[in-house]
Protein backbone atom coordinates (compact mmCIF):
# COMPACT_ATOMS: atom_id res chain seq x y z
CA UNK A 1 0.00 0.00 0.00
CA UNK A 2 0.95 3.95 -0.90
CA UNK A 3 1.83 5.17 2.15
CA UNK A 4 -1.05 7.91 3.49
CA UNK A 5 -0.23 11.84 3.02
CA UNK A 6 0.65 13.95 5.71
CA UNK A 7 -0.93 16.51 6.50
CA UNK A 8 0.25 19.92 5.15
CA UNK A 9 1.26 22.35 7.73
CA UNK A 10 -0.96 25.29 8.50
CA UNK A 11 -3.74 24.30 6.02
CA UNK A 12 -7.64 25.11 7.11
CA UNK A 13 -9.69 21.95 7.98
CA UNK A 14 -12.05 21.48 5.18
CA UNK A 15 -15.70 22.91 6.20
CA UNK A 16 -18.68 25.53 4.69
CA UNK A 17 -18.10 28.90 3.77
CA UNK A 18 -19.55 32.41 3.33
CA UNK A 19 -20.26 33.23 -0.66
CA UNK A 20 -19.37 36.55 -1.52
CA UNK A 21 -22.52 38.15 -2.13
CA UNK A 22 -24.04 36.72 1.04
CA UNK A 23 -20.70 38.69 2.86
CA UNK A 24 -22.20 42.09 0.66
CA UNK A 25 -25.61 41.70 2.17
CA UNK A 26 -24.32 41.10 5.65
CA UNK A 27 -22.53 44.45 5.49
CA UNK A 28 -25.08 46.39 4.07
CA UNK A 29 -27.42 45.38 6.62
CA UNK A 30 -24.67 46.81 9.49
CA UNK A 31 -24.11 49.27 7.50
CA UNK A 32 -27.79 50.40 7.13
CA UNK A 33 -28.22 49.85 11.27
CA UNK A 34 -24.97 51.74 11.93
CA UNK A 35 -26.53 54.74 9.79
CA UNK A 36 -30.15 54.32 11.50
CA UNK A 37 -28.93 54.74 14.51
CA UNK A 38 -26.52 57.42 13.67
CA UNK A 39 -29.55 59.34 12.38
CA UNK A 40 -31.43 58.45 15.24
CA UNK A 41 -29.21 59.78 17.60
CA UNK A 42 -28.46 62.44 15.55
CA UNK A 43 -32.38 63.50 15.64
CA UNK A 44 -32.59 63.16 19.17
CA UNK A 45 -29.41 65.23 20.44
CA UNK A 46 -31.12 68.19 18.14
CA UNK A 47 -31.91 71.23 19.99
CA UNK A 48 -35.91 71.16 21.30
CA UNK A 49 -38.03 74.22 19.18
CA UNK A 50 -38.43 77.77 21.17
CA UNK A 51 -41.83 77.72 22.99
CA UNK A 52 -43.34 81.12 21.79
CA UNK A 53 -45.92 82.83 24.34
CA UNK A 54 -49.13 83.91 23.64
CA UNK A 55 -50.61 86.86 25.14
CA UNK A 56 -54.32 86.74 26.72
CA UNK A 57 -54.54 89.63 28.68
CA UNK A 58 -56.00 93.32 27.33
CA UNK A 59 -53.38 95.96 26.08
CA UNK A 60 -55.65 98.43 27.86
CA UNK A 61 -57.54 98.97 31.99
CA UNK A 62 -60.78 100.83 31.93
CA UNK A 63 -60.12 103.58 34.62
CA UNK A 64 -63.17 105.35 36.15
CA UNK A 65 -63.99 108.48 34.15
CA UNK A 66 -63.82 112.07 35.78
CA UNK A 67 -67.20 112.81 37.71
CA UNK A 68 -67.52 116.41 36.90
CA UNK A 69 -65.43 119.50 37.51
CA UNK A 70 -63.30 119.13 40.59
CA UNK A 71 -63.21 121.96 43.25
CA UNK A 72 -60.13 123.42 43.16
CA UNK A 73 -59.74 127.25 44.40
CA UNK A 74 -60.86 130.00 42.44
CA UNK A 75 -57.40 131.41 42.79
CA UNK A 76 -53.52 130.32 43.44
CA UNK A 77 -52.54 127.23 43.74
CA UNK A 78 -53.00 123.69 44.36
CA UNK A 79 -52.23 120.06 44.45
CA UNK A 80 -52.88 117.08 45.91
CA UNK A 81 -50.14 113.90 46.50
CA UNK A 82 -51.12 109.84 48.09
CA UNK A 83 -48.51 108.39 50.16
CA UNK A 84 -46.37 105.45 47.81
CA UNK A 85 -48.01 107.07 44.94
CA UNK A 86 -46.78 110.37 44.67
CA UNK A 87 -48.65 113.35 42.63
CA UNK A 88 -52.08 112.60 41.51
CA UNK A 89 -53.76 116.36 40.97
CA UNK A 90 -52.38 119.68 40.24
CA UNK A 91 -53.70 122.75 39.93
CA UNK A 92 -52.68 126.79 39.40
CA UNK A 93 -48.67 125.41 38.18
CA UNK A 94 -48.16 128.00 35.37
CA UNK A 95 -48.26 130.88 38.36
CA UNK A 96 -45.07 129.51 39.52
CA UNK A 97 -43.31 129.89 42.61
CA UNK A 98 -45.20 132.13 45.26
CA UNK A 99 -44.67 133.36 48.85
CA UNK A 100 -45.44 130.73 50.91
CA UNK A 101 -45.35 132.56 54.49
CA UNK A 102 -45.51 130.48 57.38
CA UNK A 103 -45.80 127.24 55.97
CA UNK A 104 -41.46 127.59 55.27
CA UNK A 105 -41.78 126.56 59.06
CA UNK A 106 -41.87 122.91 57.89
CA UNK A 107 -38.68 122.76 56.43
CA UNK A 108 -37.21 124.74 59.59
CA UNK A 109 -39.10 122.27 61.60
CA UNK A 110 -37.15 119.51 59.58
CA UNK A 111 -33.81 120.69 59.85
CA UNK A 112 -34.09 121.03 62.89
CA UNK A 113 -35.19 117.81 62.95
CA UNK A 114 -32.31 115.72 61.58
CA UNK A 115 -29.74 117.55 63.00
CA UNK A 116 -31.35 117.05 66.37
CA UNK A 117 -33.17 114.19 66.71
CA UNK A 118 -36.06 113.41 68.89
CA UNK A 119 -38.21 110.58 69.82
CA UNK A 120 -42.04 110.79 70.15
CA UNK A 121 -42.62 112.65 73.44
CA UNK A 122 -38.65 113.39 73.98
CA UNK A 123 -37.49 116.59 75.65
CA UNK A 124 -34.42 117.45 73.70
CA UNK A 125 -31.86 119.82 74.82
CA UNK A 126 -33.20 122.79 77.24
CA UNK A 127 -31.86 126.44 76.23
CA UNK A 128 -31.39 129.47 78.14
CA UNK A 129 -33.24 132.59 76.33
CA UNK A 130 -31.54 135.39 76.19
CA UNK A 131 -31.75 139.18 76.25
CA UNK A 132 -31.71 139.25 72.34
CA UNK A 133 -34.22 136.51 72.07
CA UNK A 134 -36.85 138.87 74.62
CA UNK A 135 -35.82 142.04 71.88
CA UNK A 136 -36.51 140.04 68.88
CA UNK A 137 -39.75 139.08 70.03
CA UNK A 138 -40.63 142.70 71.22
CA UNK A 139 -39.45 143.58 67.68
CA UNK A 140 -41.55 140.77 65.86
CA UNK A 141 -44.89 141.98 67.70
CA UNK A 142 -44.17 146.08 66.39
CA UNK A 143 -43.72 144.53 62.94
CA UNK A 144 -47.35 142.80 63.20
CA UNK A 145 -45.11 139.29 62.58
CA UNK A 146 -46.82 135.75 64.38
CA UNK A 147 -44.76 135.51 67.64
CA UNK A 148 -45.10 133.59 71.07
CA UNK A 149 -43.62 135.43 74.72
CA UNK A 150 -40.65 134.79 75.66
CA UNK A 151 -38.15 136.41 79.05
CA UNK A 152 -34.89 136.43 78.92
CA UNK A 153 -33.41 133.49 81.39
CA UNK A 154 -36.23 131.30 80.30
CA UNK A 155 -35.55 127.72 80.41
CA UNK A 156 -37.18 126.15 77.07
CA UNK A 157 -36.50 122.66 75.53
CA UNK A 158 -36.29 121.93 71.67
CA UNK A 159 -39.54 119.95 71.73
CA UNK A 160 -41.07 123.53 73.26
CA UNK A 161 -39.82 125.23 70.45
CA UNK A 162 -41.15 123.03 67.75
CA UNK A 163 -43.99 123.41 69.43
CA UNK A 164 -43.95 127.18 69.53
CA UNK A 165 -43.06 126.90 65.71
CA UNK A 166 -45.66 124.48 64.50
CA UNK A 167 -48.69 125.28 66.71
CA UNK A 168 -49.36 129.07 66.83
CA UNK A 169 -46.32 129.42 64.37
CA UNK A 170 -44.10 131.90 66.29
CA UNK A 171 -41.63 133.47 63.65
CA UNK A 172 -39.63 134.49 66.85
CA UNK A 173 -39.06 130.83 67.27
CA UNK A 174 -38.28 129.94 63.81
CA UNK A 175 -35.34 132.61 64.31
CA UNK A 176 -34.04 130.89 67.93
CA UNK A 177 -34.21 127.22 66.40
CA UNK A 178 -32.04 128.77 63.88
CA UNK A 179 -29.64 130.71 65.35
CA UNK A 180 -29.17 126.94 67.91
CA UNK A 181 -28.89 124.76 65.25
CA UNK A 182 -26.15 127.17 62.74
CA UNK A 183 -25.13 130.08 65.00
CA UNK A 184 -26.93 132.92 62.50
CA UNK A 185 -30.69 132.62 61.21
CA UNK A 186 -28.47 133.65 57.31
CA UNK A 187 -26.32 130.27 57.94
CA UNK A 188 -29.54 128.48 58.47
CA UNK A 189 -31.16 129.68 55.52
CA UNK A 190 -28.36 128.51 53.57
CA UNK A 191 -28.62 125.10 54.96
CA UNK A 192 -32.23 125.66 53.94
CA UNK A 193 -31.85 126.16 50.53
CA UNK A 194 -29.34 123.70 50.15
CA UNK A 195 -31.81 120.63 51.34
CA UNK A 196 -34.37 122.39 49.12
CA UNK A 197 -32.06 121.53 46.12
CA UNK A 198 -31.53 117.20 47.68
CA UNK A 199 -34.75 117.53 47.57
CA UNK A 200 -35.62 118.11 44.61
CA UNK A 201 -37.48 121.50 45.00
CA UNK A 202 -35.87 123.49 42.07
CA UNK A 203 -38.80 125.88 42.05
CA UNK A 204 -37.55 127.10 45.91
CA UNK A 205 -36.18 129.72 47.31
CA UNK A 206 -35.92 130.35 51.02
CA UNK A 207 -34.80 133.83 52.67
CA UNK A 208 -35.56 133.42 55.72
CA UNK A 209 -36.58 130.73 58.25
CA UNK A 210 -39.90 131.82 58.83
CA UNK A 211 -41.14 132.70 55.96
CA UNK A 212 -42.01 136.15 56.81
CA UNK A 213 -39.95 137.45 53.79
CA UNK A 214 -42.01 137.58 50.88
CA UNK A 215 -38.56 136.36 49.09
CA UNK A 216 -39.41 133.40 50.43
CA UNK A 217 -40.96 130.99 47.72
CA UNK A 218 -41.99 128.00 46.33
CA UNK A 219 -44.28 125.89 44.42
CA UNK A 220 -47.53 123.97 45.53
CA UNK A 221 -45.81 120.70 43.55
CA UNK A 222 -41.99 121.19 45.80
CA UNK A 223 -44.18 121.83 49.07
CA UNK A 224 -46.00 118.62 48.69
CA UNK A 225 -42.27 117.00 48.54
CA UNK A 226 -41.39 118.71 51.88
CA UNK A 227 -44.26 117.63 53.76
CA UNK A 228 -44.21 113.83 52.64
CA UNK A 229 -40.73 113.93 53.38
CA UNK A 230 -41.39 115.83 57.26
CA UNK A 231 -44.22 113.58 57.73
CA UNK A 232 -41.61 110.64 57.75
CA UNK A 233 -40.13 112.12 60.96
CA UNK A 234 -42.38 110.81 63.66
CA UNK A 235 -41.39 113.92 66.28
CA UNK A 236 -42.53 116.07 63.13
CA UNK A 237 -45.65 114.09 62.43
CA UNK A 238 -46.41 114.08 66.44
CA UNK A 239 -45.91 117.96 67.28
CA UNK A 240 -47.79 119.30 63.87
CA UNK A 241 -50.54 116.65 65.16
CA UNK A 242 -50.75 118.83 68.26
CA UNK A 243 -54.27 120.54 68.95
CA UNK A 244 -52.73 122.88 71.52
CA UNK A 245 -49.14 122.58 74.07
CA UNK A 246 -48.25 124.65 77.15
CA UNK A 247 -45.06 126.74 76.65
CA UNK A 248 -42.82 127.86 79.96
CA UNK A 249 -43.81 131.49 79.63
CA UNK A 250 -46.50 131.67 77.11
CA UNK A 251 -48.67 129.25 78.49
CA UNK A 252 -50.91 127.03 76.78
CA UNK A 253 -50.67 128.10 72.93
CA UNK A 254 -53.18 126.37 69.98
CA UNK A 255 -52.71 124.86 66.62
CA UNK A 256 -54.01 127.35 63.95
CA UNK A 257 -54.93 124.48 61.92
CA UNK A 258 -58.28 125.23 62.03
CA UNK A 259 -59.55 121.43 60.35
CA UNK A 260 -57.41 119.58 61.92
CA UNK A 261 -58.88 116.54 63.21
CA UNK A 262 -61.55 117.29 60.56
CA UNK A 263 -61.84 115.12 57.25
CA UNK A 264 -59.27 112.92 58.29
CA UNK A 265 -56.54 115.99 58.68
CA UNK A 266 -54.06 114.47 61.12
CA UNK A 267 -51.43 117.20 61.12
CA UNK A 268 -50.51 120.38 59.55
CA UNK A 269 -48.83 124.06 58.77
CA UNK A 270 -50.80 127.04 58.16
CA UNK A 271 -49.39 130.35 56.44
CA UNK A 272 -50.38 133.74 55.38
CA UNK A 273 -49.26 137.02 54.65
CA UNK A 274 -50.39 139.80 52.41
CA UNK A 275 -48.23 138.83 49.59
CA UNK A 276 -48.75 134.67 50.12
CA UNK A 277 -52.40 135.04 50.93
CA UNK A 278 -53.40 132.13 52.60
CA UNK A 279 -51.66 129.18 53.15
CA UNK A 280 -52.56 125.40 54.04
CA UNK A 281 -50.79 122.02 53.87
CA UNK A 282 -52.51 119.32 55.66
CA UNK A 283 -51.77 115.53 55.68
CA UNK A 284 -55.11 113.50 55.72
CA UNK A 285 -56.06 110.03 55.48
CA UNK A 286 -58.75 109.58 53.23
CA UNK A 287 -60.71 106.87 51.65
CA UNK A 288 -60.49 106.28 47.85
CA UNK A 289 -63.36 105.03 45.22
CA UNK A 290 -62.94 101.36 47.20
CA UNK A 291 -63.68 102.81 50.44
CA UNK A 292 -59.85 101.46 51.32
CA UNK A 293 -58.08 104.80 53.76
CA UNK A 294 -54.90 106.45 51.96
CA UNK A 295 -52.99 108.66 53.09
CA UNK A 296 -53.15 112.26 50.82
CA UNK A 297 -50.85 115.53 51.15
CA UNK A 298 -52.95 118.77 50.08
CA UNK A 299 -51.26 122.16 49.54
CA UNK A 300 -53.11 124.92 48.85
CA UNK A 301 -51.38 128.41 48.75
CA UNK A 302 -52.26 132.06 47.35
CA UNK A 303 -56.17 131.77 47.75
CA UNK A 304 -56.65 135.50 48.56
CA UNK A 305 -53.75 138.01 48.73
CA UNK A 306 -54.49 139.33 52.05
CA UNK A 307 -52.97 138.48 55.65
CA UNK A 308 -56.40 137.55 56.74
CA UNK A 309 -56.74 135.06 54.14
CA UNK A 310 -56.84 131.70 56.53
CA UNK A 311 -60.54 132.09 56.64
CA UNK A 312 -60.90 131.19 53.04
CA UNK A 313 -57.69 128.48 52.68
CA UNK A 314 -59.82 126.19 55.08
CA UNK A 315 -62.92 125.92 53.31
CA UNK A 316 -60.92 125.69 50.25
CA UNK A 317 -58.88 122.76 51.66
CA UNK A 318 -62.26 121.03 52.93
CA UNK A 319 -63.57 121.05 49.34
CA UNK A 320 -60.57 119.61 47.46
CA UNK A 321 -60.57 116.77 51.05
CA UNK A 322 -64.58 116.08 50.71
CA UNK A 323 -64.16 115.12 46.55
CA UNK A 324 -61.34 113.07 46.97
CA UNK A 325 -63.04 109.97 47.80
CA UNK A 326 -64.82 110.10 43.92
CA UNK A 327 -61.79 110.98 42.45
CA UNK A 328 -58.95 109.23 43.58
CA UNK A 329 -59.37 105.48 42.16
CA UNK A 330 -58.22 102.34 42.96
CA UNK A 331 -58.46 99.39 40.73
CA UNK A 332 -57.47 96.08 40.68
CA UNK A 333 -55.62 95.57 37.65
CA UNK A 334 -54.36 91.72 37.62
CA UNK A 335 -55.05 89.18 40.92
CA UNK A 336 -52.34 87.22 42.17
CA UNK A 337 -52.23 83.99 39.67
CA UNK A 338 -54.45 85.14 36.87
CA UNK A 339 -52.77 84.49 33.18
CA UNK A 340 -51.76 87.06 31.11
CA UNK A 341 -50.32 84.64 28.33
CA UNK A 342 -49.56 80.77 27.64
CA UNK A 343 -47.16 78.49 25.99
CA UNK A 344 -48.18 75.14 24.18
CA UNK A 345 -45.51 72.52 23.21
CA UNK A 346 -45.96 70.84 19.75
CA UNK A 347 -45.49 67.27 21.65
CA UNK A 348 -48.35 68.09 23.60
CA UNK A 349 -48.70 70.14 27.14
CA UNK A 350 -49.15 73.54 27.85
CA UNK A 351 -48.36 76.15 30.59
CA UNK A 352 -49.84 79.15 31.56
CA UNK A 353 -47.91 82.63 32.45
CA UNK A 354 -49.00 84.02 35.32
CA UNK A 355 -48.93 87.31 37.42
CA UNK A 356 -46.90 86.10 41.10
CA UNK A 357 -48.63 88.57 42.71
CA UNK A 358 -51.93 91.28 43.02
CA UNK A 359 -51.62 94.46 41.18
CA UNK A 360 -53.77 97.19 42.07
CA UNK A 361 -53.14 100.94 40.56
CA UNK A 362 -54.04 103.87 42.44
CA UNK A 363 -55.11 106.93 40.24
CA UNK A 364 -56.71 110.06 39.35
CA UNK A 365 -60.04 109.94 37.77
CA UNK A 366 -59.98 110.49 34.36
CA UNK A 367 -55.68 109.25 33.71
CA UNK A 368 -55.69 106.60 31.45
CA UNK A 369 -54.46 103.48 32.13
CA UNK A 370 -52.24 100.57 30.13
CA UNK A 371 -50.16 97.74 30.05
CA UNK A 372 -47.87 96.05 28.79
CA UNK A 373 -47.19 91.99 28.57
CA UNK A 374 -43.58 91.01 28.61
CA UNK A 375 -43.24 87.30 28.11
CA UNK A 376 -39.55 85.33 27.34
CA UNK A 377 -39.82 82.17 24.66
CA UNK A 378 -38.81 79.37 26.68
CA UNK A 379 -37.30 75.59 26.38
CA UNK A 380 -38.34 72.85 28.12
CA UNK A 381 -38.40 71.57 30.83
CA UNK A 382 -39.23 74.19 32.45
CA UNK A 383 -40.05 73.84 36.56
CA UNK A 384 -43.29 74.97 38.23
CA UNK A 385 -43.22 79.17 39.27
CA UNK A 386 -40.69 79.59 36.92
CA UNK A 387 -40.12 83.36 36.16
CA UNK A 388 -40.67 83.84 32.07
CA UNK A 389 -42.05 87.49 32.18
CA UNK A 390 -43.37 90.72 33.93
CA UNK A 391 -46.32 92.76 33.38
CA UNK A 392 -46.17 96.50 33.51
CA UNK A 393 -48.72 98.68 34.35
CA UNK A 394 -48.97 102.99 33.56
CA UNK A 395 -50.99 105.55 34.78
CA UNK A 396 -50.28 108.94 34.91
CA UNK A 397 -46.54 109.52 35.23
CA UNK A 398 -46.81 106.31 37.21
CA UNK A 399 -45.33 102.90 36.44
CA UNK A 400 -45.64 99.52 38.38
CA UNK A 401 -44.49 96.09 37.53
CA UNK A 402 -45.28 92.28 38.70
CA UNK A 403 -43.74 89.45 37.64
CA UNK A 404 -45.77 86.60 35.45
CA UNK A 405 -44.45 83.13 36.58
CA UNK A 406 -45.45 79.59 35.22
CA UNK A 407 -48.50 77.87 36.90
CA UNK A 408 -46.76 74.74 36.91
CA UNK A 409 -44.20 72.59 35.36
CA UNK A 410 -43.91 71.69 31.78
CA UNK A 411 -41.88 68.65 30.55
CA UNK A 412 -40.21 67.70 27.43
CA UNK A 413 -40.76 65.55 24.62
CA UNK A 414 -40.77 61.99 25.16
CA UNK A 415 -38.20 59.71 22.59
CA UNK A 416 -40.86 58.83 19.94
CA UNK A 417 -41.39 62.93 19.16
CA UNK A 418 -37.40 63.16 19.75
CA UNK A 419 -37.23 60.60 16.59
CA UNK A 420 -40.05 61.29 14.52
CA UNK A 421 -40.24 65.25 14.78
CA UNK A 422 -40.93 67.08 11.43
Amino acid sequence: MEPEPHPVIGARPAGPSLSRPLLVVALGVLLGLLAALAFGIYRYVQPLPVLVPVTSFPSSVEGATAPGSFPWPAQGQAAIAVDGVGLVANHGAALGARPIASTTKIMTALLILEHHPLAPGEDGPTLTLTPADEADYRKAVSLDESSVPVQAGEQITERQLLEGLLLPSANNFARILATWDAGSEASFVAAMNARAKALGMHDTTFADSSGFSDKTVSTAVDMLTLIQVAMRDAAFAQVAGMASATLPVAGEVHNTNMILGKDGVVAGKTGSTDQAGGCLIVAADRPDSTGKTQRVYVVVMGTQESKDSLENVFPATTAILDAIPQWLVSKRVISAGQAAGSYTAPWGGSVDAVSASDLTVTAWAGTPISDKVTLDPIHAPIGETSKVGEITVTAGDRTQRVDLVTAGGLAGPGLAWRLNRN
